[in-house]
């Protein structure tokens, strides 16, 4: 490895400038600039953007890929395969790489967009590399439309102000830029600069945005011992029609919310939700990591057992850290506890597939309508809250989830390389308590139901109907369909009533004992039935009308509620105080 260190250390930045000449037309022009060129060399775009694990296939955005010497030269450029050009070798040592990148994303932080009023770019999905200097440093001038002004992630040169730099590609293609006529808020915290922008200012109504992104921001660097950077960039793109999604790097994080995010309760809760998860990520992904996530390799997929951690454990101490820094209530902890108790409960894909085999094959496209990368977000965040308070209840309090994290992130945040297998299940076993790799096996290897409520229970937590919606007889299909038509099968769960009354995807429901069905009244039909007691489908199938018989199922609640069990002992609400309490110096219980 030691080779291709100094031979990156030795050559010239690369140097990218991004511009917007034209922005109602979605492109960015984008000049990349390469030094000490002896060989022809292959340019190529990023098949995948890290944070957001899945093929993007960014060539397919770009036009007009050309490339000239130094002195403007055309040097012949030809596209190799899907995202890579080979570039001839230029007489005088220098490659210019030009073209235009397509960007129009709305509702979604993930990829890149410009348009009259705004520029934002996860610059994965922007910027090309040249595969033989990804460890080589850049330099990245943004050049925005007149009027606009620039945040960015990156570094800012010493020498050059409104230049940024980074130490290699994987670095550059972490960062982030909004440029527009975007508000601010700042704050610092153990010596971190924190800056929160936000296109389109939104009306904060009475929310103390700073002050309580802050607790979250404390309590995070609390579960991990300190906090590595020297800034940090939160990029809030508010929009009108509503907004959803946050990606992570290593400064900063982009995040899409609806502008009126502080107008109500639950959805300023929503909104900091998000925002916790993805400033825990900070840590959990983009300093400690599976093995695989980095560096990384362009061209295909990064495979990891593990995502269920990256993901789903992230998951688990978005809201933790929310409301041990008090900005979110122990009751609104405990309502998205229990959303999330449902929505696992009704995941047929984690009772047919392992944790573990999700997260590998995250990237798949699978026809199975009930297989979704989702499972490593919820069954994930479920694994880490069983870990937590079985390590808890082992160590009579003296140790929790909390001490793994911070004990791996201490071993391997700081390598290029990510934690293997076996340094996470060790990291449970010598910072957790003994078994607690078992533990994690049992419930990552093998598909099945996971028992929260009995983890819930030694905090003094019960879990229970929500008496206001009342259970309704399982039937097994899913459908979406709303209004007046007849509701479409969307697809049936195995093993279910329906799946045994012979119904199928894309069956339209006309009847239940000859009741006339739509997708406004399915639910209220459906709570018409009795467990047990067979009753008539009519349904079309292909043009042709049919019966069945089905047997409903017992009936499910369709929501949960999580709260103190009144009969909880001494231990028991000591054991729910301690979980929730603070953890950052000088915090308030």
């Amino acid at each position: 490895m030691l080779a291709p260190l100094l031979l990156a250390a030795a050559l010239a930045p690369a140097q990218y400038t991004v511009s917007m000449p034209d922005p109602p037309s979605h492109f960015f022009h984008v000049e990349v600039r390469y030094g000490d060129v002896s060989a022809p060399f292959r340019f190529a775009f990023p098949a995948f953007t890290p944070g957001g694990w899945k093929i993007d296939e960014i060539a397919g955005n770009v036009l007009g890929l050309s490339a000239a010497d130094g002195a403007g030269h055309a040097l012949a450029a030809t596209k190799i395969d899907k995202e890579t050009w080979s570039i001839a070798k230029p007489g005088d040592g220098t490659v210019v790489v030009r073209y235009r990148v397509y960007a129009d994303e709305k509702g979604t932080p993930y990829v890149a967009r410009l348009n009259g009023d705004v520029a934002h770019a996860n610059l994965a999905t922007i910027l090309g590399y040249a595969s033989d200097r990804q460890t080589a440093p850049a330099r990245l001038t943004i050049s925005p439309a007149p009027g606009w002004k620039v945040a960015c992630s990156l570094a800012e040169a010493d020498d050059a102000p409104g230049v940024f730099t980074a130490p290699n590609f994987d670095q550059l293609a972490d960062g982030i830029f909004l440029a527009g006529a975007w508000s601010e808020q700042t704050f610092t915290s153990d010596g971190t600069r924190f800056r929160m922008v936000f296109w389109r200012p939104p009306e904060f109504k009475d929310r103390k945005v700073a002050d309580d992104v802050r607790g979250i921001v404390r309590e995070a660097a609390a579960v991990f011992g300190e906090t590595p950077f020297d800034r940090y960039l939160f990029v809030f793109l508010m929009e009108p029609d509503g907004a959803r999604g946050g990606i992570e790097h290593l400064y900063g994080t982009s995040i899409g919310q609806p502008l009126d995010a502080f107008t109500d309760r639950d959805v300023y809760v929503r909104f900091l939700g998000v925002t916790a998860h993805e400033f825990v990520h900070a840590w959990n992904v983009k300093r400690m990591r599976p093995f695989g996530l980095g560096p990384f390799d362009y061209t295909r997929e990064a495979l990891t057992h593990n995502l269920y951690v990256a993901e789903g454990f992230t998951s688990y101490y978005g809201p933790l850290v929310a409301v041990r820094s008090g900005t979110t209530k122990r009751e609104e902890f405990f309502k998205n506890l229990a959303d999330n108790i449902v929505t696992d409960r009704d995941n047929v894909g984690i009772r047919e597939k392992a944790l573990q085999d999700q997260s590998w094959d995250w990237w798949l496209d699978s026809a199975i309508p009930y297989l979704s990368f989702r499972t490593n977000y919820t069954r994930g965040a479920f694994v880490a809250l069983v870990l937590d308070l079985e390590i808890r209840a082992a160590t009579e309090g003296k140790r929790s989830l909390d001490d793994v994290m911070r004990a791996l992130y201490q071993k391997t945040g700081l390598r290029a390389t990510g934690y293997t297998d076996a340094e996470l299940r060790e990291a449970l076993e010598s910072a957790g308590a003994p078994g607690m790799d078992a533990k994690l096996d049992a419930m990552v290897g093998a598909p099945g139901p996971l028992d929260v409520p009995a983890a819930l229970a030694r905090a003094g937590l019960e879990v229970v109907p929500d008496p206001d919606t009342p259970a309704v007889p399982f039937t097994g299909w899913r459908s979406a369909t709303s209004g007046k038509d007849f509701p479409n099968v969307d697809w049936v769960e195995p093993d279910s009533p329906a799946a045994r009354a012979g119904l199928q995807s894309r069956d339209l429901l006309v009847a239940l004992n000859d009741r006339r069905l739509s997708g406004e009244n399915l639910s209220k039909e459906i709570r018409r039935l009795t467990s047990g007691t067979a009753v008539m489908v009519t349904f079309f199938r292909d043009g042709m009308l049919k019966r069945a018989e089905l047997l409903p199922g017992a009936t499910v609640p369709p929501k949960l509620i999580v709260r103190p069990n009144k009969d909880a002992s001494a231990a028991e609400k000591a054991f729910l105080d301690a979980w929730l309490a603070p953890r950052a110096a000088g915090a308030k219980p």
